[in-house]
């Protein structure tokens, strides 16, 4: 009998019933080493040892046959396919810092999207030809050579760089051809990072500003910042780059032989920019806007500018430019028509009017002159000089013929009160280059006490391109009047009332309408009050108030001023306002350009008068007289920030901005 064979069959060929219990009923005395009684037997240890050792040993030539066969037949094709396995390294921009409105709005933030960047080592890992990449790119993405020159590549000089981006902000039909055609466009990914948002375009983009690509110039400034990084190139943005921009990640891109993304992993978390809350006034600023917009519109101007202040500490609290533009456009190419809005307007939309506009300032001069006519003594408050329409200078090189200088109307007595309310000409032509008997201040003291007031120097705000604005003097049109150098006492006439080439900003004349308000403060204004870190919520600077100076006017000079700024509004050129529930105190203000008809409006003044807590200045651009447009503008703004609606803040003002306020 064979190892593995069973027992012989019984000859009827079937095992009985009671045959399968005679196991359990052998008798005692039979030998079971022997299997005696037993009708089969088990298998023995040596058999079940065999049968596993010759499974084993068949096994392992098995698989060692199928490993040899990979390793000879099929080694080289696996080696391609692992060899085509790549790691690339990559950089994470991090998400630019919040700025946020003094009452937490969010006035610039990060919202989701899709770049579309370019690799080097996926590039050349790849069938790569930079003439197919360039000729690809923009058959299908519209990419031109001089887009891609901008970012490093040189299809001359068959160089590229090491990392782009191509294109921002795409839409998914842009990610899923990219994904379907990576044998035509080696090197090129897309993925998902953040874009910058923007809250209620045209009333906050010359505030806030938009970024761009970075430039050589601003690249040589940063170390290690990639080519294609974006950084701020107008408004805050600008300014507070340093604060904003955060600090970029790093990853690593795992990319299959197909070109497909397998892994990314994180080496080091981006780490967002700080987050500015600003002195602003979301709503104020949107409101302002809207009148602004609205008056140009009907009266048919193209350019102006509002400044609000908080004349407590020199918080800003709207900073209105117009026109303006959507800083959302600059977020893709611009097209065409895009950039002759942007660049080749003539009202030149990217001019901050507010803070880097220069204009003649006209009337809303003459508290400034009158408080240096007070402190220097030259006049009492209470004399009374007559207007007839205008005074006559006898030519001192020419007898009989006579200088003509117009008051805007024969006003009759005016005491300083009365002369700062109805706006007279003929008072401050008297007591700024004197006149009979009445002696002036002269081009020197005029001089002085402007840059007292804040004048012919930059304030400071902490925004860029502050304009410095400018104060003549006889030095000056000596080396730039070449045809006429001697300085005359016509032209401390002019200056006396804001004329001939004595220049202010619009920021400039609230700030120093805010020391009339306060009784004595000139303050820095100030844009951003507190910058966080958005990790850990930990102040890393709180703005305090930046005095410049203080008490440079006497008590009783600003009391005078201030009277007579109140009487402006009560009975004078400002009287419309006088109609409000709060009490207002002001001076309008109408600039001659040199041009007829293109004279520029002012108005400037403050409220509460009794305990002010907001100065408002407008100019309108060859807007004509003050008192016909900047005072109304100045009105309704006025009424809507004291008025009871505003005060009551809803839920949705908590949520966010909505489409309009009114």
């Amino acid at each position: 009998m064979t190892m593995f064979s069973p027992r012989k069959k019984m000859k009827s060929g079937f095992i009985e019933p009671e045959e399968v219990f005679m196991d359990s009923l052998n008798p005692l005395g039979f030998d079971q080493s022997r299997h005696e009684g037993r009708i089969e037997r088990s298998l023995s240890s040596n058999s079940l040892f065999s049968f596993l050792l010759v499974f084993f040993i068949g096994s392992l030539l098995l698989i060692g046959g199928r490993i040899g066969y990979l390793q000879m037949k099929e080694g080289s094709r696996f080696f391609s396919i692992a060899s085509s396995q790549s790691l690339t390294v990559s950089t994470t921009p991090a998400p630019r810092g919040l700025i946020l409105d003094m009452n937490g709005l969010e006035l610039a933030g990060n919202t989701s999207s899709f770049d579309i960047v370019f690799y080097k080592s996926e590039f050349f890992r790849e069938d790569s030809s930079i003439p197919k990449l360039y000729k690809n790119l923009s058959v299908f993405l519209g990419i031109t050579a001089d887009e891609l020159a901008a970012d490093g590549f040189s299809e001359e000089n068959a160089t590229v760089p090491d990392e782009a981006t191509l294109l921002r902000n795409v839409d998914t039909g842009t990610v899923l051809f990219i994904q379907s055609h990576k044998s035509d466009l080696p090197g090129i990914f897309s993925e998902e990072r953040t874009r910058r948002s923007y809250a209620e375009g045209p009333v906050f983009s010359p505030l806030i500003g938009y970024i761009g690509s970075i430039t050589k110039e601003e690249k040589a400034t940063r170390d290690g910042a990639p080519v294609d990084a974006l950084v701020g190139k107008f408004g805050l943005e600008r300014q507070y780059e340093p604060e904003l921009r955060g600090l970029a990640g790093r990853k690593i891109i795992q990319v299959d032989a197909r070109g497909a993304v397998q892994k990314i992993k994180t080496i080091d978390m981006p780490h967002p920019g700080q987050t500015l809350t600003l002195a602003i006034d979301g709503r104020l600023q949107e409101k302002a806007y809207d009148v602004l917009r609205a008056y140009m519109r009907q009266a048919g101007k193209r350019a102006g500018a509002i400044v609000a202040l908080d004349p407590r500490d020199g918080s800003v609290r709207a900073l209105v430019s117009y026109p303006s533009f959507e800083n959302t456009v600059f977020e893709k190419k611009l097209s065409e028509r895009d950039f002759d809005s942007i660049f080749n307007n003539p009202d030149k939309p990217l001019f901050h009017r507010a803070v880097s506009g220069e204009y003649p300032a006209g009337s809303v001069i003459k508290p400034v002159i009158a408080s240096a006519a007070l402190e220097e003594e030259i006049i009492d408050p209470l004399k009374q000089i007559f207007s007839a329409g205008s005074i006559k200078i006898p030519n001192p090189f020419r007898s009989g013929e006579f200088s003509v200088f117009l008051d805007w109307k024969a006003l009759g007595w005016m005491d300083m009160r009365h002369a700062i309310a109805y706006s007279s000409n003929v008072y401050f032509y008297s007591i700024g280059g004197g006149y009979e008997s009445q002696q002036g201040l002269g081009v020197e003291r005029i001089k002085k006490y402007e840059k007292l007031f804040g004048l012919g120097s930059a304030l400071g705000i902490d925004f860029p391109l502050e304009g410095s604005g400018f104060i003549p003097d006889q030095a000056w049109k000596a080396e730039n009047r070449l045809k006429d150098p001697l300085w005359r006492v016509g032209d401390t006439y002019n200056i006396s009332i804001g004329q001939g080439d004595t220049l202010v900003t619009p920021l400039q004349v609230a700030s120093y309408t805010s020391v009339f308000a306060n009784e004595g403060t000139l303050y820095a204004p100030i844009i951003v009050k507190k910058i966080t870190d958005p990790e850990t919520g930990e102040i890393l600077r709180d703005q305090n108030p930046m005095v410049i100076r203080k008490n440079f006017i006497s008590t009783s000079t600003i009391r005078i001023v201030r009277e007579g700024m109140r009487m402006a509004v009560t009975e004078g050129s400002a009287r419309s306002l006088n109609a409000l529930p709060v009490s207002i105190a002001g001076k309008t203000g109408t600039a001659q350009t040199g041009k007829p008809f293109e004279e520029h409006a002012w108005f400037t003044g403050f409220a509460p008068y009794e305990n002010p807590e907001l100065v408002l200045t407008v100019l309108v651009e060859k807007g004509g007289e003050g008192s016909s447009i900047s005072v109304p503008i100045a009105k309704d703004i006025f009424d809507w920030y004291f008025s009871q609606e505003r005060k009551i803040e809803t839920p949705s003002q908590k949520d966010g901005f909505q489409a309009s306020f009114e």
